[in-house]
């Protein structure tokens, strides 16, 4: 069973004015969004002072997560 969570790019600016999305804040090291109508992986790493200094969009390819250097994972595959 897939779960997916749709949300509009104004959904998401609310949700961060919440408080609810505050990744960097928490320091978390990397998280990734897909964007499935455009096809496309964004990538969100190193974060400092609150905000993530390094943003990558793929639409192809391998990726490897930082927390786990050891898997590769195809952003086709994540955005089919």
């Amino acid at each position: 069973m897939k779960t997916l969570a749709k949300w509009s790019v104004n959904d998401y600016h609310r949700m961060v004015e919440a408080g609810i999305l505050r990744n960097a804040t928490a320091e978390i090291q990397e998280y990734w969004v897909l964007n499935l109508s455009a096809k496309q992986m964004i990538v969100f790493r190193n974060p400092q002072n609150g905000k993530y200094v390094e943003k990558y969009t793929i639409g192809e390819g391998m990726i490897t997560p930082l927390a786990f250097a050891d898997v590769s994972v195809s952003v086709q595959r994540l955005l089919s």
